[in-house]
């Protein structure tokens, strides 16, 4: 039987990994909220799985040999379904990116290592805030000035 500490944890966990996973299917949903019941740490195991999911995001990004803008564009877009906004952090370094990409060139392995170091960093913004800002776009009250 658990306790009411052990359920508190385990919620904290789970929202935690709502809130900051990239988009999954629903069997790697399933399983990872497994994982975070069964462990002897929820907390931590939460962050592993996010560590590990935005790591495996990052991977995905396919470019050929050499960069181009719209790669960071696509980095851009997968910041803002992350994080709601970019936050200066990000910005700087996307821009950094762009100006690289067309004065000198980028490799796409160079591209790879920077996309995933871009990704890796967290958001300066509160998760209260972020939360609020999802639970806003979801409610659709923007289109109704």
């Amino acid at each position: 039987m658990k306790t009411a500490r052990r359920k508190r944890t385990e919620k904290e966990a789970l929202q935690y990994l709502n809130d900051n996973s990239p988009p999954m299917p629903p069997a790697e949903s399933k399983a990872a909220k497994a994982r975070i019941r069964l462990s002897a740490q929820p907390n931590v195991e939460a962050l592993r799985i996010v560590g590990q999911a935005n790591k495996a995001s990052a991977g995905v990004i396919v470019i050929s040999e050499k960069a181009d803008f719209s790669d960071v564009l696509e980095l851009q877009v997968r910041l803002i379904r992350r994080d709601v906004v970019v936050s200066s952090p990000h910005l700087e370094m996307l821009n950094k990116l762009a100006r690289d990409i067309l004065t000198t060139g980028v490799s796409g392995n160079e591209f790879k290592k920077r996309a995933t170091y871009i990704l890796s960093i967290e958001t300066a913004l509160s998760k209260e805030f972020q939360r609020n800002e999802r639970e806003f776009i979801r409610s659709n009250k923007f289109g109704s000035w």
